[in-house]
């Protein structure tokens, strides 16, 4: 099977790249953050990352509704909810995805220009997603990869703690806080996300 090893200064992480899941990870000591990708003996390339960089609405499987900063607001810590999506001003439901390395993304807010972030750092379920302004070092708790479930739909999982972008309590209607989860078959449509142009 092709593996993805991260390894930071805690932990190091086995991912499954077949399955975009974590197999198992270890603890470590301190050291720098570094990276590396391990390939199958067949030496065959990554894949590559799902979305180029460019603007998307996000669109919950299970709702029908669109990722988006509450009220349009455009201050640090300002909660993401989820909306149904307007093709009006403001753009708060519209977001900018840039490829980082390694396989991560910042998700950028295109009405506030503040990226998508587990406030405090949190590793914990429940921990209610914000935005705030982008920062390029560690605990990157504001990078995010995304994965393919299949069928259109994907999974969008911090960098910082494994979870991923899920509705709150599974609710469908607007204004419903987005929070980090783990992924399951039980949650799984408050879990994955349609990515579709503006």
């Amino acid at each position: 099977e092709n593996r993805l090893i991260v390894v930071d200064c805690k932990m190091i992480k086995f991912y499954n790249l077949n399955t975009g899941t974590l197999d198992y990870k270890i603890a470590k000591p301190g050291a720098a953050f570094y990276k590396a990708r391990v390939f199958s003996p067949d030496y065959q390339d990554a894949p590559s990352m799902p979305f180029a960089d460019g603007d998307y609405v996000i669109t919950n499987r299970n709702s029908g509704l669109a990722l988006a900063v509450k009220d349009a607001g455009v201050a640090n810590s300002d909660p993401i909810v989820q909306y149904a999506y307007t093709a009006a001003a403001p753009t708060n439901d519209v977001w900018t995805l840039t490829q980082l390395t390694n396989g991560y993304y910042k998700i950028v807010n295109k009405n506030s220009v503040k990226a998508l972030h587990v406030p405090s750092a949190g590793t914990e379920k429940k921990d209610i997603l914000v935005q705030y302004t982008y920062s390029t070092g560690a605990p990157f708790n504001d990078e995010w990869s995304i994965v393919s479930i299949g069928s259109g739909y994907y999974k969008i999982i911090s960098r910082n703690s494994d979870l991923i972008v899920n509705v709150k309590d599974g609710v469908t209607t607007s204004g419903a806080a987005i929070w980090q989860w783990t992924y399951s078959t039980g949650n799984a449509g408050t879990s994955e996300w349609g990515f579709s142009a503006p």
